[in-house]
């Protein structure tokens, strides 16, 4: 058997982390929402439900290793909450991302289930077809810096600093924990006492920050992904600082799109008991049953949930030939839903929050109670039976949009997905408990860490 290549991808309580296996100086993104005073009840206004990311591992023509970090975090609470904090070791570029890029990937990489009933001899009486009658067969398939001339002040240095659509932030440091806390609360960055100690600790062990708000003006309509790119081998996914503002049992979806396969190294890899799945409802307990695993695991673990040559996902972000050109002459909102659903292009957030400013839903629906969902979903039905309640259509305007956050970065995306080999899905639940404790295999010299591996393997191997 020949040797294996390995790639080295780090999940930490610094955050989440990819390392290629070289000696280079590892470099972290890690982070969570700070907010606002706590409302009278002691409830944050921001309570993290779920954490999606995707790193992109590569190299450039000179040998350097780079990591690219798209972060979308699911979030409650008003926009004049929001806040957000990342430790960084290394200096990277902020920009936003496009929330399509989730919504293309989450689906076909989820694990799915179905059972298949095999007959064994003949039954008496049943005819075959009851689970008495011959044994049941049971599958399982995977869905397959910029230099700003930072000027210190207060005994804080400003890095950098700058907008990328609707954030306006700053990338600072300071050799003083206290410093840099009574800077994060003057600038509106609330810290409780738990987020100051967690600061603490990233100052001492020589961290930047990267501290991220929404523009004054901009509602949650514009809360979009971060981007994060920086030349580093290693990077690292928000967690521990997440703990500040999370629910309990946080599902963690991390994507690593690079050279080989992705499994953890300093957090145990783990399945769930296939004994106990819900194989006649389709697998609908999966999550339940991964929470248990990673609660046995006391939050240091992670499951494998897809690995696949990156091929598949090209697919994904490909649009049939027709159809697209033919968007903006449409005459109504049925037909223009019509064409959408033909390109495969299902209302998901990303659709939607760009149909929901040209497409408004009617007040007369609204008023019934018809969810959102419901509408988009049954658009043309819903246009057909009351067209008159509709307001005034423009398929021009809507299709400029609709290129630009979601059609154009689909084919941004597809090219990304051709230039690199493999694509590993690893996931997890965690509580804000858990995100504090020290880990089973604890890493030197850093805040708490969670370490993966990728490694090239051949088709004979397991995924």
């Amino acid at each position: 058997m020949s040797r294996k290549r390995h790639v080295r991808v780090v999940v930490c309580f610094l955050g989440a982390a990819v390392a290629a296996a070289t000696g280079a100086r590892a470099a972290h993104a890690c982070g969570g929402f700070f907010c606002n005073q706590p409302q009278p009840n002691g409830q944050l206004p921001i309570a993290q439900a779920a954490e999606n990311v995707l790193f992109v591992m590569d190299t450039d023509p000179q040998g350097v290793h780079r990591v690219e970090a798209h972060i979308q975090i699911a979030y409650t609470g008003p926009a004049t909450s929001f806040s957000w904090i990342v430790p960084v070791t290394a200096l990277p570029t902020v920009d936003v991302g496009w929330d399509i890029l989730f919504d293309r990937i989450e689906p076909p990489t989820r694990p799915s289930f179905q059972l298949n009933r095999v007959q064994d001899g003949k039954c008496k009486g049943g005819g075959g077809q009851g689970i008495g009658c011959g044994g049941g067969a049971a599958s399982a398939t995977n869905g397959g810096v910029q230099d700003a001339g930072g000027q210190p002040g207060n005994g804080v240095d400003v890095l950098s600093r700058g907008s990328a659509g609707p954030y306006d932030y700053v990338i600072v440091r300071s050799e003083d924990g206290a410093t840099l806390r009574t800077w994060l609360t003057s600038n509106g960055y609330f810290v409780s006492d738990d987020g100051g100690r967690i600061v603490d600790d990233y100052v001492a062990g020589g961290f930047s920050f990267v501290a991220v708000k929404l523009m004054v003006g901009q509602d949650t309509s514009a809360i979009r992904p971060i981007i994060l790119r920086m030349q580093s081998s290693e990077a690292c996914l928000p967690l521990k600082l997440t703990a500040i503002a999370s629910t309990p049992d946080l599902r963690i979806n991390v994507w690593v799109l690079g050279a080989a396969r992705a499994v953890p190294i300093n957090y145990v890899e783990i399945a769930i008991n296939l004994a106990k799945l819900d194989w006649f409802n389709f697998g609908k307990n999966y999550d339940q049953l991964l929470k248990e695993a990673a609660n046995e695991a006391q939050g240091d673990a992670f499951a494998v949930e897809y690995a696949q040559p990156s091929s598949a996902a090209v697919g994904w972000m490909t649009l049939p030939s027709g159809g697209r050109s033919t968007l903006a002459s449409q005459t109504n909102p049925g037909s223009y839903m019509n064409v959408l659903l033909g390109l495969g292009l299902t209302p998901t957030s990303a659709v939607v929050a760009v149909l929901r400013k040209y497409i408004p839903m009617p007040a007369s629906l609204q008023s019934q109670g018809v969810p959102e969902a419901t509408f988009y979903g049954n658009l043309y039905n819903y246009w057909s039976s009351n067209a008159a309640d509709f307001a005034p259509f423009d398929p021009v305007a809507l299709t400029a949009e609709l290129e630009k956050e979601v059609l154009q970065p689909m084919d941004m995306f597809r090219m990304l997905f051709g230039n690199s080999p493999y694509l590993t899905r690893l996931a997890t639940f965690i509580s804000p408990e858990e995100m504090t404790c020290r880990p089973s295999r604890p890493s030197t010299r850093r805040p708490r860490t969670t370490c993966a591996a990728t490694k090239s393997s051949s088709p004979a191997t397991r995924p």
